[in-house]
Formats: C-alpha cells, sequence, structure tokens
C-alpha cells in the first residue's frame, strides 16, 4: 500500500467516525426532546387538575 492510499484510507475511516459522532449526538438530542415534551405533557395534566 503506497502513501497515497494509506492517507485517503485514513482520512475516510476518520470521516466515518465523525459521522458515527454526529449521529450518536442526533439520538441524544432527539432523546432530550422526547424528554422535554413527556415533561410539557405531564406539567399541563397538573396543571388541569390544579385550575379546574
Amino acid at each position: 500500500m503506497n502513501q497515497y492510499t494509506s492517507e485517503k484510507l485514513n482520512r475516510f475511516i476518520n470521516l466515518l467516525g465523525a459521522i458515527f459522532e454526529l449521529d450518536k449526538r442526533e439520538s441524544d438530542f432527539d432523546r432530550a426532546v422526547k424528554e422535554i415534551v413527556k415533561l410539557n405533557k405531564a406539567k399541563k395534566r397538573m396543571m388541569a387538575k390544579i385550575l379546574p
């Protein structure tokens, strides 16, 4: 394997790593959004009980 091919391969591997990292962060973000939505619904239910 020559220097050029090795460099291209390394760049490709780094790119894949970055994509997976991004994907993982995205799912964390989605989870946080779902949690916020759930909390807002719970808050609305509590308010409905307190204020008829």
